[in-house]
């Protein structure tokens, strides 16, 4: 940071939501962590869809059966 010279000029960061991130941004003082909306997000969509999985290939495999029969 001094190298930089940013040193009380940083007061908020963005960040993923990691274990290591969340840690090393609390350990700053006078730095508050943000975490990133679309990583966030990203991850709530990739959850909803390993669940759905299942019932896509399910329905696949019906409209496949009724298509080429």
């Amino acid at each position: 940071m001094a190298e930089f010279g940013l040193e009380g000029k940083i007061t908020c960061i963005v960040t993923d939501n990691g274990s290591n991130m969340v840690n090393a941004i609390n350990q700053w003082d006078g730095v508050e962590r943000l975490p990133c909306a679309a990583h966030t997000l990203q991850l709530s969509i990739n959850r909803a869809f390993q669940k759905t999985n299942i019932y896509i290939k399910r329905i696949k495999r019906l409209v496949h059966f009724f298509t080429s029969s």
